[in-house]
């Protein structure tokens, strides 16, 4: 018995180192495949979409802007853009001159920005993104309301409509009238092959590097003008205060302000004169105000009216 117990050991013992060894080496080549067709992959995606369709590309974009970006600065994908050029950033879809980069890349897989900035809180802005289709059809339905209310009826269903027929919509607006702001102002210029893309979902890919642009700019030179707005308040209240080192703080903030402007954002320089007219207004801001709120004529004859002018803070 002893003997036979012996026999089949030898027999399975082998056996098993094969099956191990047979294993191991099974996954050795899967792993070597795994690698092989990750990096396939990721090299397609790079040709098709170029460096801006890559993984992590656009989380790494909100990362630089949030922590590293001066406000006046340059976005990360305008500032990669113009680093890298077309059609390494882009990739090759780019250059069919329509959108479809955007609907292959991986970037952007956790937060998507708008394209159009809108004059809203941010935290609005993030729900719109995140919180799915219920909030994005009730704000195209709100919008699309307020252009009808304006007039805009063409514009107000178009953005109220799903996307298969606001596409056709949006086509048939481009043809017959182009690709104009609401106060007709031509955006891009069309085409028929632009216009059949259109049709098919996918937008003129310079429309779309337009609206970037736009947005890029638009945040910088309101980071400037804000920042000179703030300077020259603080400037205003530190002199009717009497706070010598406060509007010493303020001047020596405008020439840190004035040193980082572009040389042909002259409108933006606060020099001297700015001071003295911003303090002028200042002044003249203040005697209008009235509980709080500055008042116009018309304003303070209307609140005149409460009670007889009896309890009316203007009296």
């Amino acid at each position: 018995m002893m003997l036979r117990m012996l026999n089949d050991a030898t027999k399975v013992l082998p056996r098993d180192q094969y099956d191990t060894e047979e294993a191991y080496q099974d996954a050795v080549d899967g792993r070597r495949i795994a690698r092989a067709q990750g990096a396939n992959f990721l090299i397609t995606t790079g040709l098709i979409a170029g460096a801006s369709g890559m993984p992590l590309f656009g989380e790494l974009g909100i990362m630089y802007d949030l922590l590293f970006r001066d406000e006046d600065e340059d976005n990360w994908d305008v500032m990669t853009k113009k680093w890298m050029g077309d059609p390494v950033y882009g990739g090759l879809v780019d250059m069919t001159g329509l959108e479809i980069g955007d609907r292959i890349a991986l970037n952007n897989m956790l937060y998507r920005p708008p394209l159009i900035d809108k004059d809203q809180n941010p935290l609005f802005t993030l729900a719109e993104q995140l919180g799915g289709p219920v909030i994005g059809i009730t704000s195209q339905v709100s919008r699309g309301a307020s252009l009808i209310a304006e007039g805009n009826v063409w514009r107000g269903i178009e953005a109220a409509s799903p996307a298969a027929v606001r596409n056709v919509m949006k086509t048939g607006r481009y043809a017959t009238e182009g690709n104009l702001t609401l106060r007709g102002d031509e955006i891009t210029a069309t085409s028929p092959y632009t216009l059949a893309g259109q049709l098919l979902g996918f937008a003129s890919h310079a429309h779309i590097e337009q609206l970037n642009m736009n947005r890029n700019e638009r945040q910088k030179y309101s980071a400037m003008t804000d920042r000179k707005r703030k300077i020259l308040r603080k400037a205003n209240k530190a002199r009717r205060e009497g706070d010598v080192e406060g509007l010493r703080r303020a001047y020596e903030e405008a020439n840190e302000h004035n040193s980082r402007l572009p040389s042909d954002a002259r409108k933006l320089v606060i020099t001297s004169d700015s001071f003295k007219n911003s303090y002028k207004n200042f002044q003249r801001v203040s005697e209008e105000m009235v509980g709080g709120m500055q008042y116009s004529p018309s304003m303070r004859r209307s609140a005149g009216e409460y009670d007889g002018g009896l309890s009316s803070p203007v009296n």
